[in-house]
């Protein structure tokens, strides 16, 4: 090991290696960050791949399902370089930057119309209502999270977003 003549000396070393460490490690976060072709591939492969497995309804296990069935398919998402790894994360990135783009006031109107038609049901008890609203609400605090932990991606996702919203929101109204 080597001796520095002073504690001052190593002091300095010690910090040359922080700042060098703590450089890498932004370097690799820069280098994972969300690109605008792999949004794109991943709002291509949502679209080809729909016609298969269904409407695209975003959370924690959607991108693993569509890879493991692609996996056994096509494998499409392979083909278009991703592993499951990258393509959980592109996807959750894509997503995540999409709910970002949505402004917060649209949000509450969507939100807002569902706690309104939930009160207003003739059909549900008062336990089924009661449970309805609680999940309303569980919706917009994750909702309101996925947007805040979109921010990084909505300059990557915002060219991107019509056609994202047409996969996952237009058909909210048909439902």
């Amino acid at each position: 090991m080597k001796r520095f003549p002073s504690r001052a000396a190593a002091a300095v070393a010690l910090a040359f290696a922080l700042l060098a460490a703590s450089s890498v490690a932004s370097f690799d976060k820069a280098a994972l960050a969300l690109t605008s072709q792999e949004a794109a591939n991943v709002v291509d492969l949502i679209e080809k791949l729909k016609a298969e497995f269904g409407d695209f309804a975003y959370d924690d296990d959607e991108a693993d399902e569509w890879f493991e069935q692609d996996a056994a398919g096509q494998k499409l998402i392979t083909k278009a370089g991703f592993d499951q790894k990258s393509w959980k994360t592109a996807v959750d990135e894509t997503m995540k930057g999409f709910f970002a783009t949505i402004p917060e006031a649209e949000i509450k109107k969507i939100l807002d119309g569902a706690r309104q038609r939930t009160e207003s049901a003739t059909n549900l008890k008062v336990e089924q209502k009661k449970a309805l609203l609680e999940l309303i609400e569980e919706q917009r605090k994750e909702i309101l999270a996925l947007r805040e932990g979109g921010k990084p991606f909505v300059g990557v996702v915002t060219p991107l977003a019509p056609r994202i919203r047409k996969l996952t929101m237009d058909n909210l109204t048909e439902r």
